[in-house]
């Protein structure tokens, strides 16, 4: 871990902890609109300070990974510090940079006609084999000037400036969920339909029995959860020819990473809510399924003094009771956590317990999570809400199940295979293009043996 990711923790700590008293005016509304100003603004800071510690640590992994598997290339570590692997050379960051400052002024000088022998090498360079072209005549640079002219030329000389563009792709992004995390997931080779045997003998224990008396026979309880596998896809994608040959990256690469996000937030939406009809089953839809008495919202007015209840908030008590709704056989398992909207998160980072600790804590130490009671969270954009601002929670209304608990490896996610991504040569010959789609094959469920190891809170 990083020195920088351990003082921004710690700051984010410190910073928490100015916030506390003004958490707890806001509870007895007693809070003034600038010291409102002051919270948001503190809360706002504790978490960019947070994910930035969060995003060091994770990028220290990245790089000591990196550093592993560069240590065991084939030909090591070359004398320019770059990293050889067969006929190969990689260049290092700072690398990169150098050269490509060199090429814009090699250019120039190209251009102006005194191009030395340092600066010929960064110009006409065969980039398939490495080769560098270092002996070329004036003329001959002359000619290739003309033969390969750089277009938009302009009467005010500003043809010495190559043209540039940032090699960087914006990507718009929507929070879905982590269900494909947060679940168990399984592959198997094939989609034939798989039965998942399940055993409830908690009825049932040992006595006394009187001398010579017969035992009675009592068998087990067995029963199953049935697996399917149902078949989805992304959709295809047609890419042009030109634009193939053209993009400054893959652009078959950006397509299949925006399949990934199209597969996340397709897979998550129906294993959150999917009614299991020609699709997985979802969680909540398990859930209610499986026979667990959900527990009812009572809100939060005991918290916070005001009329707030079970069907516009949720309260202290309400996570408390969701909790002890689930046997305390599974409530210390490593994937037992909540599972809630983001909005949901926002109402329970502003309550406090009765003797004024806050129910949300920020995970201080290194790759430890946020916590609300002391147990970890998942985010979940995909469960239920009434939309709206998202400084406004609408997300309570009557009926909404709203925050899930319990050991989410129950909920178990078939996967056949792998996703398979097709590309598609022929079929867009005559349109000079290629299509890109995939498949996979997908089903879920909550392998409930009878004792509920997942359950929810629903609002009055």
């Amino acid at each position: 871990m990083s020195v920088k990711s351990v003082q921004l923790r710690a700051e984010a700590a410190d910073l928490y902890k100015e916030a506390k008293p003004l958490q707890e005016k806001r509870q007895k509304g007693t809070l003034s609109g600038d010291e409102q100003v002051k919270f948001t603004q503190i809360m706002n800071d504790v978490d960019a300070k947070t994910e930035e510690a969060r995003k060091l640590e994770a990028e220290d992994v990245r790089i000591a990974r990196i550093e592993e598997e560069l240590r065991g290339a084939r030909n090591g570590v070359t004398e320019n510090g770059s990293v050889g692997n067969g006929d190969r050379t990689y260049e290092t960051k700072d690398q990169r940079e150098q050269r490509e400052l060199a090429e814009r002024h090699a250019f120039i000088d190209f251009v102006m006609g005194d191009c030395n022998k340092e600066s010929r090498k960064y110009i006409h360079r065969d980039r398939s084999n490495g080769l560098t072209r270092e002996n070329l005549s004036y003329e001959q640079r002359a000619q290739d000037a003309i033969s390969n002219p750089i277009t938009a030329f302009t009467a005010n000389a500003s043809f010495l400036v190559p043209q540039g563009f940032q090699r960087e792709l914006e990507v718009a992004t929507k929070q879905y969920g982590n269900l494909l995390n947060d679940a168990r997931v399984i592959d198997t080779a094939s989609g034939n339909p798989m039965y998942w045997p399940t055993e409830n003998d908690t009825a049932q224990a040992a006595h006394v029995i009187g001398e010579s008396v017969q035992v009675s026979e009592n068998d087990l309880n067995l029963s199953h959860v049935l697996f399917g596998a149902w078949k989805y896809t992304a959709d295809v994608v047609r890419i042009s020819l030109e634009l193939e040959q053209d993009s400054f990256e893959s652009i078959e690469n950006i397509v299949k990473d925006a399949f990934a996000i199209r597969w996340g937030r397709g897979l998550n939406r129906d294993f959150t809510t999917g009614d299991g009809v020609n699709k997985s089953t979802g969680i909540l839809p398990a859930i209610a399924a499986s026979g667990a008495s959900p527990v009812t919202a009572v809100g939060s007015s005991r918290e916070d003094g005001s009329s707030a209840n079970g069907t516009n908030s949720i309260g202290y008590d309400d996570y408390v009771h969701l909790v002890h709704s689930v046997d305390p056989s599974y409530r210390n398992r490593p994937k037992t956590r909540f599972m809630f909207h983001d909005q949901v998160l926002q109402s329970a980072r502003l309550l406090l317990d009765k003797f004024g600790r806050p129910l949300w804590m920020p995970g201080i130490a290194a790759n430890s999570p946020d916590t609300i009671l002391g147990i970890p969270y998942s985010i979940n954009q995909q469960m239920p809400s009434g939309g709206g601002s998202p400084f406004t929670p609408t997300i309570f209304f009557s009926g909404n199940p709203t925050v899930v608990y319990g050991d989410l490896s129950k909920f178990v996610i078939r996967r056949v295979k792998e996703m398979s991504i097709m590309r598609l040569v022929e079929r867009y010959a005559d349109f000079g293009e290629v299509g890109l789609l995939s498949f996979g094959r997908y089903d879920s469920q909550l392998v409930d043996a009878g004792t509920h190891p997942v359950n929810y809170l629903v609002q009055a």
